[in-house]
């Protein structure tokens, strides 16, 4: 693993578009797990006690408006992307429609972790700079530069960390 082959693989993140919008729950959940990662966080992450207030949270403030919030399913859809892990997930396929997600709720009482997966977990704590480095990337990529600093300093990042890495790359 290397930070191009992470990066490449955050990149490619597979983020639900209609039209103009996009769905900011992926990386906001992948913001979100950088940060603590940061902050010196195991690999996997309690989908109930340490995702789904904290998602639901980053959703209402910083993604579009909507009637009901579902921190459930970019928890459960980075899996198909190819660097997050889930463990504990048995109870939570559905036998007769596999394709079926679970609730929220499921995902609770089955004690469901996610995380990175192994070897990009290691990657990032071999090299902790890089957490900003794709960081930054997820901001850029996805965020109105109007909303970086918001959400930067909400995910306890620390901006003069950003800017003294952005000032080193440009």
């Amino acid at each position: 693993m290397d930070i191009n082959q992470l990066q490449n693989k955050i990149i490619d993140i597979t983020i639900w578009k209609k039209g103009e919008q996009r769905a900011p729950h992926k990386p906001l959940l992948l913001l979100y797990a950088l940060s603590k990662y940061k902050q010196g966080h195991a690999r996997l992450f309690h989908y109930k006690t340490e995702i789904e207030a904290q998602l639901l949270d980053l959703l209402k403030c910083f993604g579009p408006k909507r009637t009901h919030y579902y921190p459930n399913m970019p928890f459960w859809r980075l899996k198909n992307d190819g660097f997050w892990q889930l463990t504990n997930i048995e109870n939570c396929i559905n036998i007769n429609n596999p394709s079926k997600e679970p609730t929220g709720k499921q995902l609770a009482l089955s004690q469901v972790y996610g995380g990175f997966d192994e070897p990009s977990y290691q990657y990032l704590k071999k090299n902790p700079s890089t957490i900003d480095l794709i960081a930054e990337q997820i901001l850029s990529q996805h965020f109105p530069e109007s909303v970086h600093e918001s959400l930067i300093n909400r995910l306890d990042f620390g901006l003069t960390d950003f800017n003294r890495q952005r000032d080193s790359y440009v």
